[in-house]
């Protein structure tokens, strides 16, 4: 809960004024709530204007810093903190009585009843099912940081990441440590994952639809890999090693490096703690191959070489996904061995965060 002041002023042959304060709900973790609506309302002929009465700034909207460029960089705290105060300020004395009774009649608010369409809005009906239920959680006092993640994940533009498909038969490699690989030829897995493709059974014996190789519809993801299990590194990294977390790490672990050689590593950021996010699923798909990795402790993540071949850059594909959602690397990028160079996710405006 926070508390919020307002000044009211009263004209008459004097003119006086007068505070009041309000019991609102919490700023904390509001970011989940102002991404979904800097995504669905903060467009520069919506709400992402200076004159609007409902301000939203977002990364491809206003801007809050002439420093700051619409389409460029993540949306900063400044910004989430003025939506906050934007959405807060649009009637406080509702939204405090709202808020006071744990969220019921939601629709009491302009804010709610514009978004869901049931008053005249220019932008027609705003949020899905996942937008309102993130709203209203904020109203509740539990902010449902899934639905808002879904709710800010708006339908990918063209050339956002490609549908998969069958994976090609082959006879089953058994995992070593790291990340998952399969190709045709059922290959090795990385250190501590496992072949993709083979003759059937268990995905860890090398087989997902039996025949071989996997197939998930348009999905991505193999079937049986699922978001919700244990998603751990199979060799943390040592202690201390946060202090290369903005070094490029093909630097030590390429092909010339003194460290182990690595296909592919970075390092992914938790939005909260500010610090490496660990538990995330990081996968990368080229041709028939998949290679699969999990973040440690510290955020790094690895797929090693492993005799396993290098992914076809120019076309591969790139996601990582956490309890919360799945992010999809544009196709337009640059897809490179290092994810963690000075011109890539090292870079301040283009900060791997976890979802």
């Amino acid at each position: 809960m926070r508390r919020v002041a307002v000044v009211a002023v009263a004209a008459a042959c004097t003119v006086s004024s007068a505070q009041k304060s309000f019991d609102v709900p919490s700023s904390d973790g509001f970011r989940y709530v102002s991404d979904m609506l800097g995504a669905r309302c903060g467009s520069l002929d919506c709400h992402g204007q200076a004159g609007r009465n409902l301000r939203l700034y977002s990364r491809f909207g206003l801007r809050l810093s002439s420093d700051d460029v619409p389409g460029q960089g993540q949306v900063t705290a400044a910004e989430h903190e003025a939506n906050y105060a934007s959405v807060v300020m649009g009637e406080p004395e509702l939204l405090s009585q709202v808020f006071g009774e744990g969220g019921r009649d939601p629709q009491r608010l302009t804010l709610v009843r514009k978004a869901r369409y049931q008053e005249s809005h220019k932008g027609g009906r705003a949020v899905d099912a996942h937008g309102d239920r993130c709203i209203v959680s904020w109203l509740e006092g539990e902010i449902d940081k899934k639905a808002c993640f879904t709710a800010s994940t708006l339908r990918k533009p063209p050339g956002f990441g490609t549908a998969g498909g069958s994976g090609g038969a082959g006879t089953g490699g058994a995992g070593g440590q790291g990340g998952l690989a399969g190709s045709p030829s059922g290959g090795a897995g990385g250190t501590g994952g496992a072949a993709v493709g083979g003759t059937g059974g268990t995905l860890a014996s090398g087989g997902t639809t039996g025949s071989g190789g996997y197939t998930c519809g348009m999905e991505f993801w193999p079937c049986a890999l699922d978001v919700y299990a244990d998603c751990s590194a199979a060799k943390p990294s040592p202690p201390g090693h946060q202090v290369y977390a903005k070094a490029d790490c093909q630097s030590c672990h390429g092909a010339t490096g003194p460290g182990q050689e690595f296909l592919l590593s970075g390092v992914v950021w938790s939005h909260d703690t500010k610090a490496g996010a660990e538990h995330v699923q990081v996968a990368v798909k080229s041709g028939a191959d998949f290679y699969l990795t999990c973040s440690d402790q510290l955020g790094f993540f690895f797929v090693p070489t492993a005799e396993q071949p290098a992914p076809n850059w120019p076309k591969a594909e790139t996601h990582i996904r956490a309890v919360l959602g799945e992010k999809i690397m544009p196709a337009d990028k640059e897809h490179k061995p290092s994810c963690n160079s000075s011109d890539c996710h090292a870079h301040v405006e283009h900060t791997l965060w976890a979802p």
